[in-house]
């Protein structure tokens, strides 16, 4: 988690670059009958940080309609993933993708300026983001576990499918 908090800058020396850590997690990161999943294509690393600074920096809350997601907890699930030291479930792999997609469809031209986002960018990662959700929900097991993060994975995934 800290590797995550000090690139987003809750560190003293948050203005100082850092090196670009891989775009994606190694296929390891995920539980063993999730592997595919760790291959599917995300935003890239150094956009996420951006974006998770942005959120922080303007004290931003992008998810409205699901109070148990704010950037604190964005922040330690896109750490769980982007920088895995340890075996992710589908739901933090929903989480990542469905929170990523609700911070980009709010973000305006200002903001897409000041994060170095081009239109065309963001369209492509909004749409590999749907398509990781999309996967990720069809490999979900019939009956899950009853815990914060599958609860909210699934009110996640159920809201941007009304919303695609």
């Amino acid at each position: 988690m800290a590797s995550l908090q000090n690139a987003v800058g809750s560190g003293p020396n948050s203005g100082a670059p850092r090196p670009s850590p891989p775009a994606h997690p190694s296929q390891s990161s995920c539980d063993d009958e999730n592997q595919d999943l760790a291959a599917l294509p995300m935003p890239p690393t150094d956009l996420v940080v951006r974006l998770l600074k942005y959120a922080r920096a303007k004290s931003l809350n992008f998810f409205d309609e699901c109070p148990a997601l704010d950037t604190t907890a964005m922040i330690n699930y896109c750490q769980r993933v982007f920088f895995a030291t340890e075996p992710y479930s589908i739901a933090i792999f929903i989480l990542v993708n469905a929170g990523l997609i609700s911070m980009l469809q709010v973000l305006d031209a200002g903001a897409r300026a000041e994060l170095q986002i081009s239109l065309s960018d963001l369209a492509r990662y909004q749409t590999e983001l749907s398509e990781n959700v999309e996967v990720a929900v069809q490999k979900l097991p019939l009956l899950l576990t009853q815990n914060a993060d599958n609860i909210t994975a699934i009110f996640l995934a159920v809201g941007h499918r009304t919303s695609w």
